[in-house]
């Protein structure tokens, strides 16, 4: 029988109901909701955009009229003072300028500077007060008075400065005047003395006769634009700011736009690159963007530009997209949660579904894999309320039951070995490197003789259960149970690159399981066990007929094996094994050489040895017994007697009594006193199995 052919992909009936409906209700409502979505989100990123090219649009015609009555007042006072004979005396002169600016409610200042650097001012305080300020220079200081305006027009001295400093020829909007000989609009500053930010629309006067008599202006406190784009609330966190073509801020209320610095008390005013507000700072970096990223978040941002004369200036409004999207993420977020437990309820009623079905069919697929690899447990199965599973269910409890008696007559660790291995079971085998076990009960015979049959097996069997989990817990092939003898080998029919070394550990181990089980129960104390071991190549695979066969190793190195059982009681030793097997478990393994034997129907003698413990175990006694032995082995082969009988003696101060010890030092002597002929080989003979 051929394993039947799977196709290229298979589905699990679970999986694909579980995740067909959930993924039905998922499509669905993703489809819904995220189309409505994205609709919506289009209609709201319309309506921003509109309302804040409304704002945006609404505050450049706010800050345009700011500053378009500002060239006619200049033109006009220039006009004014050019015509006059000579330039009025500073009262009136005040007064003029105090009539301009009650009729401009947009301007801060309206002065009048002279070339002697005398200066003639009237002020629009905060508050909506009038100040007429007047300086002149005399002997290098500057003397000033300030006075204030009452409503009925008369004048109250509020301050006199013996020396402001003040000096008008050195401000930015006469320099401009003066050069360009007409009308300007000088960049934007910070007022002297004041610390605000403004802005000067300033013009030359000129004599008659063409003579530079001094610069009229018309300033503006930009700190009005700034409390005007305040009041603009176009959503809850929205920000209007306003700035020129070279990046100067003129007008934002959420951040300070005078900067200190080393140029003068007054300070700078902030540009994009020196501004500290973060949100701005962003915007700047994309100016002109429909949206940008700012924190994480999301922004709208609407950008509009107008000129007036040499003004260039841009509105900028940007506001976070939650101020509009919010509903709208409520919505969705509420929208995910209801999907999220449909989808539970979806997989809750699929899993439901599935297991009603799936779950007993997985379970039976279970239990005949576990069948398939001899693995024979009863186990309830599941319920069902599907007749058709019921019977299949009742139909492997009854295969189980019959392999499972069938199975007391085999050894199952070989035919789950052999199943895992995927070897087919038929006639036929293979020579390979195997380490070969062979174990004996000593004194049973004469126990067996002291107890009944029911006895005698109960005895057996649970000596057989100890040394079956000692070797299968290493690996190792339980081959057939002879008498009261074991059979086992290594490296068949899985691979074990160390198998000398396991069946070694394995062979101290049943050593050690059999006196504690002698310990336990006293009547044992009779018991030995001598146990054989050999590694070499061998014959494995299944022998026998068609209809019969046992996997099983045949050949020298389990005739070796065997005969190395027997040779204990010669030696007195519970261990043998085969120089092979010596070499080939190295290190790892502490041994002491016991002697050179051909055993019985061999010619050819082999050097046998006894594990002492593993390497990681070994005491001193044993490091010593084995360094003494290889060194009497040697001396013995080489005809060194005297020699050979030292080490053997110091091997019997390590362990007196011992038997391998004293036989090989008789043997020693004897030759001392008769050596052997010219051709001995140091094979010793044995004569018995």
């Amino acid at each position: 029988m051929t394993e039947p052919k799977r196709s290229r992909s298979l589905l699990s009936y679970r999986i694909s109901l579980v995740v067909a409906i959930p993924l039905l209700v998922i499509l669905t409502g993703g489809l819904i909701a995220g189309n409505s979505y994205v609709a919506t989100r289009a209609s709201i990123v319309r309506l921003a955009s509109s309302l804040f090219t409304q704002i945006a649009d609404q505050t450049a015609d706010q800050a345009r009229s700011h500053v378009r009555q500002a060239s006619p007042a200049v033109d006009l006072l220039a006009a004014l003072l050019s015509d006059e004979d000579v330039i009025p005396p500073s009262d009136d002169l005040a007064r003029r300028l105090l009539a301009v600016l009650r009729a401009n409610s947009g301007f801060a200042w309206v002065s009048f500077s002279d070339e002697t650097g005398a200066f003639t001012g009237a002020q629009r305080t905060a508050d909506g007060s009038l100040l007429v300020n007047r300086s002149h220079i005399d002997g290098g200081k500057t003397t000033m008075d300030e006075h204030s305006v009452a409503k009925d027009g008369t004048w109250k001295l509020t301050r006199h400065v013996d020396d402001s400093g003040y000096d008008p020829r050195t401000r930015p909007f006469y320099a401009a005047a003066t050069a360009a000989k007409k009308r300007v609009w000088v960049n934007p500053y910070v007022f002297f003395g004041e610390g605000v930010p403004g802005m000067t629309c300033a013009g030359p006067v000129y004599a008659r006769d063409g003579k530079l008599r001094g610069v009229v202006t018309v300033d503006f406190d930009l700190d009005t634009l700034s409390a005007y784009v305040a009041t603009l609330h176009p959503s809850p966190n929205a920000r209007v700011f306003i700035y020129t073509a070279s990046g100067t801020i003129l007008a934002d209320p959420g951040a300070h736009l005078v900067a200190q610095s080393g140029k003068g008390a007054e300070g700078v005013l902030v540009t994009r690159d020196t501004i500290e507000d973060d949100l701005v700072r962003q915007y700047f970096r994309a100016p002109g963007a429909s949206s940008f990223d700012y924190q994480g978040a999301p922004y709208f941002s609407v950008t509009r530009s107008f000129e007036h004369e040499s003004l260039n200036w841009s509105v900028a409004a940007v506001a976070p997209e939650s101020d509009f999207m919010g509903d709208v993420n409520k919505t969705t977020r509420f929208a995910l949660v209801a999907g999220a437990i449909a989808v539970i309820l979806a997989v809750l009623l699929a899993a439901t579904m599935a297991n009603r079905i799936a779950a007993p069919l997985v379970h039976l697929a279970s239990e005949m894999d576990k069948v398939g690899r001899f693995e024979l447990v009863e186990a309830d199965p599941p319920p069902t309320i599907f007749t058709e599973i019921s019977l299949m269910n009742r139909a492997l409890v009854t295969m189980k039951r019959g392999l499972m008696n069938f199975g007391v007559y085999v050894p199952r660790d070989l035919v789950r070995a052999v199943l895992a291995s995927g070897v087919r079971a038929e006639l036929g085998g293979k020579t390979k490197p195997l380490t070969v076990f062979f174990s004996d009960l000593a004194g049973f015979t004469t126990l067996s003789e002291s107890l009944s049959p029911d006895a005698l097996v109960k005895l057996l069997s649970g000596y057989f259960d100890e040394m079956t989990k000692v070797i299968s817990d290493r690996r190792g092939t339980i081959d057939k149970f002879i008498g009261d003898g074991i059979m086992a080998f290594w490296n068949a029919p899985q691979d074990e690159p160390d198998h000398a070394v396991l069946a070694c550990e394995t062979a101290l181990a049943c050593q050690r399981k059999l006196d504690g089980m002698k310990k336990a129960d006293p009547s044992l104390s009779r018991l030995s066990a001598r146990i054989g071991i050999a590694t070499g190549q061998a014959l494995v695979g299944n022998i026998g007929s068609s209809d019969r066969m046992n996997y099983t190793a045949m050949g020298d190195t389990v005739n070796l094996a065997a005969r190395l059982e027997g040779l204990g009681k010669v030696y007195g030793t519970r261990i043998l094994v085969s120089e092979a097997c010596r070499n080939a478990a190295g290190d790892r393994i502490v041994m002491r050489a016991i002697d050179f034997v051909a055993v019985k129907g061999k010619k050819v003698g082999v050097k046998v040895y006894e594990p002492l413990a593993l390497a990681s175990e070994a005491n001193e006694d044993a490091q010593a017994v084995s360094r003494f032995s290889e060194l009497a082995m040697d001396a013995y082969l080489a005809r060194r007697w005297d020699e050979a009988v030292r080490h053997f003696e110091s091997i019997l101060a390590v362990l007196p009594g011992d038997v391998a010890a004293a036989t090989l030092r008789d043997r020693a002597r004897d030759y001392g006193r008769e050596p052997p002929a010219a051709d001995w080989s140091g094979a010793y003979v044995m004569k018995e199995k």
